[in-house]
């Protein structure tokens, strides 16, 4: 699990920089500025407060399914392995769990606790 770092990759109309700064992920714990966002609609998010997201990138072997869980929400992750999650100062209390299972489906999960982060106000 790593921070995505990649500032060219498309994500519904925004880059990695225009979302986050300074990303990093030690001993499971996420860390770094989570910018304020007031204008990110084209993913389907909820921006009626406006908000921060976190991107993260799973890398895995061919074959490999990901899912992750947050807010009590599981998502499979496509081929590309990233995930945007809108975070709040509530959320900063959850975990993203990553679950990945190989194609013989031998299964390995890796928490990743978000109270580290920084979320910048408007």
């Amino acid at each position: 699990m790593s921070a995505l770092e990649d500032a060219t990759v498309d994500l519904w109309g925004k880059d990695c920089d225009d979302l986050q700064t300074g990303i990093s992920i030690t001993d499971g714990v996420a860390s770094g500025t989570l910018k304020y966002v007031a204008d990110y609609t084209s993913a389907g998010f909820d921006m009626s407060q406006g908000t921060n997201f976190i991107v993260l990138k799973a890398t895995v072997s061919e074959g490999t399914t990901v899912k992750c869980k947050f807010n009590s929400k599981t998502t499979t992750l496509d081929e590309d392995g990233i995930i945007v999650l809108q975070m709040t100062e509530a959320k900063k209390s959850l975990s993203a769990v990553f679950e990945a299972t190989n194609e013989v489906g031998d299964k390995n999960s890796v928490e990743v606790k978000l109270s580290g982060l920084t979320l910048a106000a408007e």
